[in-house]
């Protein structure tokens, strides 16, 4: 659903403040450009704002976006369990959308 613009920036904010959004990463900070949370959820960030520590840590994996670990499971079989919302899903799909 498209937002008024003159709602855009304030919806924003209050989204960003709750969520502890770093609106200082964002590429393009005029929030009003976002006509709708899916754009504004999907924004580009500036380059170098989450560089990774160690690229050649073979051991460690990178998020392509914001968010909270709230459980981990095992690996069995390719097969992550309960990964997301309780829904098992092959490790491969799940990392390489496959």
């Amino acid at each position: 659903m498209r937002l008024p613009v003159f709602l855009r920036e304030p919806l924003f904010k209050l989204y960003s403040w709750k969520y502890q959004v770093r609106l200082y990463e964002i590429e393009n900070p005029d929030l009003s450009s976002f006509p709708t949370f899916a754009h504004f959820f999907t924004r580009s960030i500036r380059s170098k704002s989450r560089e990774i520590e160690d690229k050649l840590d073979t051991k460690s994996l990178c998020s392509p976006c914001d968010g909270r670990v709230l459980s981990f499971g095992e690996i069995t079989d390719n097969q992550m369990k309960g990964a997301v919302k309780d829904q098992n899903y092959p490790f491969d799909e799940f990392l390489l959308g496959m």
